[in-house]
């Protein structure tokens, strides 16, 4: 057996750092992060924007089109973050009220999406992860479209899904009930 030198043992670690696969992965810059979640009731249709949304979102860069490295697998993770108390309904502060004990948001406070991994055809973006509302996660499969960007990509889609899923429970309010079906739109800007 080869003894190792003391010169060995310092500098493989750091060899280990320096490898350019690692060096290469960057955070992206994300811009005019929007979520928006429409709903029906038994009266009438709804809708609730998010006034937060943050998006972390990493990549391994080479030089060229985002949109290219992103067909040739250069994103490595993306995780999509709304505040339950940022959601605003467009009726009333009442229903707010009741959407954010509604989904949770005294023991869980965040709506998350983590990417595990995706795909580029075309201009068409199919991403697998783990959807967590109300502290249940699911996994989903979200397809979007992007467009190229003078500085970057521009990425919009949107997911329906069963509020009950989720073990979020609506409950009446009057003659009111809201239905299990939703849709969510969401959409961003990525910068390298």
């Amino acid at each position: 057996m080869t003894k190792m030198t003391l010169w060995a043992w310092v500098a493989l670690p750091l060899l280990a750092l320096s490898s350019p696969s690692w060096a290469q992965n960057a955070a992206l810059k994300v811009t005019d992060a929007k979520v928006q979640i429409k709903g029906d009731s038994t009266l009438h249709g709804w809708e609730a924007n998010a006034q937060t949304v943050t998006v972390k979102a990493e990549a391994s860069l080479k030089s060229g089109a985002l949109l290219d490295q992103v067909k040739a697998g250069a994103l490595k993770s993306l995780v999509l973050v709304v505040p339950v108390e940022s959601l605003q309904s467009t009726e009333s502060k009442g229903m707010d009220k009741n959407m954010h004990a509604d989904l949770g948001g005294d023991k869980s406070p965040d709506i998350t999406f983590t990417m595990a991994r995706c795909s580029v055809e075309g201009l068409s973006v199919t991403a697998q992860g783990s959807l967590n509302i109300n502290g249940v996660a699911k996994d989903v499969t979200l397809t979007g479209s992007l467009s190229p960007k003078a500085d970057g990509l521009a990425l919009s889609g949107s997911y329906g899904l069963k509020i009950s899923d989720y073990s979020v429970k609506v409950a009446p309010i009057m003659f009111m009930k809201v239905k299990d079906d939703v849709v969510v739109n969401y959409s961003f800007n990525l910068n390298p």
